[in-house]
């Protein structure tokens, strides 16, 4: 992630910004929540969440200011060896998942945009994905391509087969 780099790198220090990167809250929704109530200036996250929070708080005190991807980063998640190749191969796969919602519903709702049938699911929750992906209990998780680098501290060597839809998906949320 760019940012990161900056931030890394003194690259905000040099054009005079102060910039305090957080932690991210517990969820995309919290982390909206966050900048409405004051606790940060801006988030870069998900539409979805927006929406989510939008809808939850209708005087939500922050705006969608702007879109910054044009795909959907969305992706299958598999180990490194893993013989699944492309998306042909996805519906015969056990997907680690829960209910509906989150990134698991992005998952199986991408493979449903691109025409695929979804894959196997199995009860697992996301924070449990990645050990479960690297012990054999799922063939593949759903998440974000850009989130690959922090699955491999769990997981072990991955790759990723991202989806690719022509959707903006993730942006700006300033507060008001």
């Amino acid at each position: 992630m760019p940012y990161l780099r900056a931030a890394r790198d003194g690259l905000f220090e040099r054009h005079g910004l102060a910039v305090d990167l957080l932690e991210p809250a517990s969820s995309g929704v919290d982390n909206v929540m966050r900048v409405a109530d004051g606790g940060s200036d801006f988030t870069l996250t998900s539409v979805a969440y927006f929406v989510k929070a939008a809808a939850l708080h209708p005087d939500l005190a922050a705006r969608f200011a702007a879109v910054i991807t044009q795909r959907s980063p969305m992706a299958a998640v598999v180990l490194e060896d893993s013989p699944i190749e492309s998306f042909d191969d996805l519906p015969a796969a056990r997907v680690g998942g829960r209910g509906h919602g989150g990134l698991h519903t992005e998952y199986l709702g991408a493979l449903a945009h691109l025409g695929f049938a979804p894959s196997r699911v199995v009860d697992v929750d996301y924070d449990d994905a990645p050990a479960a992906l690297r012990d054999g209990t799922i063939d593949v998780m759903g998440d974000f391509v850009d989130l690959v680098p922090k699955l491999r501290h769990i997981a072990g060597p991955l790759r990723a087969l991202p989806f690719g839809i022509d959707v903006y998906a993730s942006g700006l949320v300033a507060a008001d």
